[in-house]
C-alpha cells in the first residue's frame, strides 16, 4: 500500500512540474504559428475589456483576455485563444467575423442542439425560413420580414454547412471555434480563409439598405414553393405599393405554379380576371376557388359580374361567402335582390357578410334593409352584432336609435369595440336628422352608458 502511495505521489509531483513546461512549450507554438500568419496578414494584438466581478469580501476587476486581429477582404476577423470551453481551454481557438451592417435585426442562426435550456423553454415568438428542413435543425431569432428576406437560398446552403461543423451567426457574427488551430499556422490560415468566404455569402451588400431587393429574389426563384409563397406575402404586406412589387407581380401571373399565381393574381386583381376566373374552371381546392371569388371583387365589374352573380346560389358555403363579398366591393346593383331575399333565411357568418354588402349597395333610408337588420339584433344574438351596427350607423333613421341603444348597453352580445361601434352610429344617425324641428329629436349625451332616447313631436310640444 505505502508502494502505491510512493507511485501516485511521484505522479502527482511529476504532473505538477510538467505544466509550466507544457504551458511554455504551447505559448512557445502559438508564437510560432502567429508569426506564420503574420507571413499573410497584419495581426493586431488586442485585449477584452477588463469586467468587474464580485469576490468573497469586495468587488474586484478580472483582468482582460489577450486575442488578436487580422483583416481580410475587408472583414474583420478576431482570433481568440482558449475561450470555448474551461475544462480544456489551451485546445479551441475561436474565430468570430464581423458581417458588417444591414443584417436584419437580432439575427441568430444556431443549430437546436446549441440553443440554451432558457431557449428552449421560453422559445418567444416563432420565426422561420418557410424552408421545412432548414428549420426543422436551426434555432432563428430576428424580425421575420427581415430574415425571410435574407435568408435567400444561396445563403441557407451556406448556413446549413457552417451549422454542421459547430459554427453559428449571433449579434451579428459569425462565430466557429477550432481544435488545436492556434498551434498550426497552416491550419489557422486555412480555417480563416473558409470562415471568410462563408462571410462573403452571409454579409448584405453595403448598398442594400431595404429588405424589398431581397423579398423580390426570393419569392421570384427560389426552388421551395413555400418560402416563395412567404416572401412574397410579406412584400405585398409591407411593401405592396412598391414599383418592385408591381414588377414582380405582373411577371408572376405567368408562373408556373398555380399557388404563386394566385397570390399575385389577389394582390393586383385589376388586369388579373382571366387567371383569377381559370381557378374556378379546374379542380381546385374549395378554399383556393374561395379565395379566387374573393379576388373578383377587386376586378373590372363587367369582367367578373356574371360569375360571381352565379356564385351567390352556390351550394358551397365558403363559395357563397365569397361571392357576396365579391358583389358588395364590386358594388352590383344586380345582387341586391337575390342577397335580400337570403338575408332572412340565414343566420351567423352568412346573415354577418350580407349585412356588410348589402349596406354597401343601398341608399341612406333604406327602409326595407334597415328593419332586417334591426330585427336581426335579438338577445339571445343570431350572429354577431358589429356587422349590423355597422350597417345601421351607415344606412340608419331614428328608429334604428333605440335598439343601438340597447346595443350600447350589451344587450345583444359582442366586444368593446361593438358596444363603441352602437355609441358611434347614434351620433352618426343624429348628425343626419338635420332637417328635424327643434323638439323632434333629442339624444341624451353618451359620455356614459346609460345614455336615453326622447323622441317628441311638435304637437306634444304645444300641448
Amino acid at each position: 500500500m505505502i508502494v502505491v502511495f510512493k507511485v501516485f505521489g511521484y505522479a502527482l509531483l511529476g504532473w505538477i512540474a510538467y505544466q509550466p513546461i507544457k504551458g511554455l512549450v504551447r505559448l512557445i507554438r502559438r508564437r510560432k504559428a502567429l508569426r506564420a500568419l503574420g507571413e499573410h496578414y497584419t495581426i493586431e494584438k488586442r485585449r477584452v475589456a477588463s469586467q468587474q466581478s464580485l469576490g468573497l469580501m469586495a468587488q474586484r476587476s478580472r483582468r482582460g483576455l489577450n486575442f488578436y486581429r487580422v483583416e481580410v477582404d475587408g472583414f474583420r476577423v478576431d482570433i481568440l485563444p482558449g475561450l470555448r470551453t474551461m475544462t480544456y481551454p489551451w485546445t479551441w481557438t475561436t474565430l468570430s467575423v464581423d458581417l458588417g451592417y444591414g443584417l436584419p435585426s437580432n439575427l441568430s442562426v444556431q443549430p437546436h442542439e446549441q440553443a440554451s435550456l432558457i431557449q428552449h423553454l421560453l422559445p418567444g415568438q416563432r420565426v422561420g425560413s418557410a424552408d421545412s428542413e432548414f428549420d426543422r435543425v436551426h434555432s432563428l431569432k430576428g424580425d421575420q420580414p427581415e430574415l425571410s428576406s435574407y435568408l435567400s437560398e444561396t445563403r441557407r446552403r451556406a448556413l446549413s454547412a457552417l451549422t454542421r461543423l459547430g459554427g453559428f451567426v449571433k449579434e451579428g457574427r459569425l462565430i466557429h471555434s477550432y481544435k488545436h488551430a492556434i498551434f498550426d499556422g497552416d491550419r489557422l490560415q486555412k480555417a480563416i480563409v473558409e470562415l471568410v468566404s462563408t462571410a462573403r455569402v452571409l454579409a448584405v451588400p453595403s448598398g442594400e439598405t431595404s429588405p424589398i431587393p431581397g423579398l423580390t429574389a426570393n419569392a421570384g426563384s427560389d426552388d421551395i414553393v413555400s418560402v416563395r409563397l412567404q416572401n412574397l406575402r410579406y412584400l405585398y404586406q409591407y411593401y405592396g405599393e412598391s414599383t418592385e412589387a408591381s414588377d414582380l407581380t405582373n411577371r408572376l401571373l405567368n408562373d408556373p405554379d398555380s399557388e404563386i399565381r394566385l397570390e399575385a393574381a389577389c394582390h393586383q386583381p385589376a388586369g388579373a380576371e382571366d387567371v383569377l376566373l381559370e381557378f374556378l374552371q379546374g379542380d381546385e381546392d374549395l378554399s383556393v376557388r374561395a379565395r379566387a371569388v374573393r379576388g373578383l371583387g377587386g376586378c373590372m365589374p363587367d369582367k367578373v359580374r356574371d360569375k360571381v352573380l352565379e356564385l351567390l346560389s352556390s351550394t358551397e358555403p365558403e363559395l357563397r361567402l365569397a361571392s357576396i363579398h365579391a358583389a358588395g366591393s364590386l358594388k352590383l346593383n344586380e345582387a341586391y335582390e337575390p342577397m335580400m331575399s337570403r338575408f332572412r333565411a340565414t343566420e351567423g357568418e352568412e346573415r354577418e357578410h350580407l349585412a356588410t354588402a348589402l349596406t354597401s349597395l343601398a341608399q341612406t333610408g333604406d327602409e326595407s334593409l334597415e328593419e332586417r337588420l334591426l330585427d336581426t339584433l335579438r338577445d339571445p344574438p343570431i350572429c354577431a352584432p358589429g356587422p349590423i351596427i355597422h350597417g345601421l350607423a351607415a344606412i340608419g333613421t331614428v328608429k334604428a336609435v333605440e335598439k343601438l341603444l340597447k346595443a350600447l348597453a350589451g344587450a345583444y352580445g359582442g366586444s368593446r369595440h361593438d358596444r363603441h361601434a352602437a355609441k358611434e352610429a347614434i351620433m352618426e344617425i343624429q348628425g343626419r336628422a338635420t332637417g328635424a324641428a327643434a323638439g323632434q329629436l333629442s339624444l341624451a349625451e353618451l359620455e356614459d352608458m346609460d345614455g336615453a332616447l326622447s323622441l317628441q313631436t311638435i304637437d306634444d310640444e304645444d300641448e
